[in-house]
């Protein structure tokens, strides 16, 4: 027993007097043997009347099981923040518990010892509301927002707007790969190379649309916003914001699909004007300038028949009259043939597609007198095909009527281009510039007109100033084989 007594005291004086931390020591039982004046002045009361009391009366019951597992263990037991009420005021402590063996290796006695961590707490709890006031900031978004861990892409975090929009519990997620996300392996793996090509590129974010997948199973597009945070000079991160664009996309493909349908419907009406026209012109051919043709031989016979009566010829006055009157119908029966050519492109058929380009060059300059070059290959152009023959030249003649009106030119240049996939027509004139400020409605008009004929077929049109003056007006048409390809 005074063996004992010396082994406590030397125990005591080595481990409690003088350490300037509270610190105790207990039996196997938690009654406290001994403590030193830090561990009773946090308790407020005097050394003699500590001493005998149960530890587990005066500290938190969390330490009762760290206690326990430091006598079965025989190792040293360590807590972290253990709040203890009993002290005054209430404070935070780090617990060390330090089992002490007999020869025989039964645990006789452990050592407590305690350290302040009152302040490290407050600071901890300081940097802990900004970051719950961010969590609450995140759940509050209708954006699903998950952070990923690279290179592997394990989700690290995700708020309650990705649960609710994935239909994953969190618990489901966080530590899983972001494949579960995608509708498949091929989609997983596109878009790590995205990724992968934008860091490449320097850029450190990067934004997609793309189909992903629902815990159900159900897809749907979502516009994905993914940031790319670099760590000493190595990604290891990624921060991405997910938005369900479902019904955005339907907005857009029913607007498209609508679009398209206004087209059909267009291209529709211009074949049904253009033979209304073929109508018309066969009735102006027809019936005008048959009638045209037989009011010149009536008069031609009128002519005989005076003569017939005055057989000292034809008074002058009368012979200018008859020379006014042929001349009125020559030029009528051209007029008739010009609107009827225009009205019907009767020319496409009958000279081809390149061989009408030429002719209404050739016409354009004897109408207005505006030197015209014209550069069309001879090309055999039936791959064209009728209707985007008909459209190309329509747009030519729309063309040249915007130079006659407003362009002021002296020169104009049309060439036509065969591509890989369609055709090309160029007009280029010399003339004051095309300037959008200051183009009225009827051109306005012209111009959809062009544009909607060219969209009609899956082609495109664009009209532009010069840098040397004037304006280029370019349209190209797609051929038969391409727009099926």
């Amino acid at each position: 027993m005074e063996w004992e007594s010396i082994s406590q005291s030397r125990i005591f004086d080595t481990f409690c007097r003088l350490f300037p931390t509270p610190t105790a020591i207990l039996d196997v039982r938690g009654n406290l043997l001994e403590v030193n004046e830090p561990f009773a002045d946090v308790l407020s009361q005097p050394i003699t009347a500590v001493i005998g009391q149960q530890w587990i009366e005066i500290l938190s019951p969390k330490v009762n099981h760290a206690f326990e597992a430091a006598l079965k263990s025989k190792k040293p037991v360590y807590l972290s923040r253990c709040v203890f009420h009993s002290f005054q005021p209430p404070s935070c402590w780090d617990c060390a518990m330090f089992p002490v063996c007999d020869a025989a290796g039964n645990v006789e006695k452990v050592i407590l010892s305690l350290t302040d961590a009152t302040e490290q707490a407050q600071h901890s709890q300081q940097i802990l509301q900004p970051r719950e006031y961010l969590d609450h900031l995140l759940d509050t978004m209708n954006d699903a927002v998950f952070t990923v861990l690279y290179p592997d892409r394990i989700i690290e975090y995700g708020n309650h707007a990705m649960t609710r929009m994935f239909g994953y519990a969190l618990e489901e997620v966080v530590g899983q790969s972001t494949c579960v996300l995608y509708p498949d392996e091929e989609s997983f793996k596109a878009f790590g190379q995205l990724c992968a090509q934008t860091l490449r590129s320097g850029a450190n974010h990067l934004e997609t649309d793309m189909l992903m997948k629902r815990k159900s199973g159900e897809t749907f597009w979502a516009n994905v916003h993914s940031t790319f945070p670099l760590a000493a000079d190595k990604q290891q991160h990624a921060i991405s914001v997910v938005r369900d664009i479902t019904e955005q996309k339907k907005a857009e493909e029913e607007l498209s699909r609508s679009r398209q349908q206004l087209r059909i419907l267009y291209r529709r009406l211009q074949e049904t004007r253009d033979e209304e026209q073929s109508r018309i012109a066969r009735e102006l051919h027809d019936t005008i300038g048959q009638a045209l043709t037989g009011l010149k031989i009536d008069v031609s016979l009128l002519a005989q028949d005076i003569l017939q009566i005055r057989q000292h010829g034809m008074d002058e006055a009368i012979q200018r009259r008859m020379d006014g009157i042929n001349k009125l119908i020559d030029a009528t029966m051209e007029t008739v043939r010009s609107i009827s050519a225009e009205l019907r492109i009767g020319i496409l058929g009958s000279m081809g597609f390149g061989g009408a380009v030429r002719w209404q060059a050739l016409e354009f300059e004897k109408k207005f007198g505006i030197t015209t070059l014209c550069d069309i290959p001879e090309a055999d152009w039936n791959s064209l095909g009728h209707a985007r023959a008909r459209a190309l030249f329509r747009i030519l003649q729309e063309a040249l009527t915007n130079v006659a009106r407003h362009a002021r030119a002296s020169h104009v240049w049309i060439s036509v281009r065969k591509q890989d996939d369609g055709v090309e027509l160029e007009v280029v004139d010399d003339g004051i510039g095309y300037d959008p400020a200051h183009v009225t409605d009827h051109h306005t008009l012209g111009l959809v007109g062009m544009s909607e004929r060219a969209a009609a077929f899956g082609g495109s049109f664009h009209i532009a100033r010069r840098h040397e003056g004037g304006t280029i007006v370019r349209a190209s048409i797609p051929s038969i084989s391409a727009s099926y390809s």
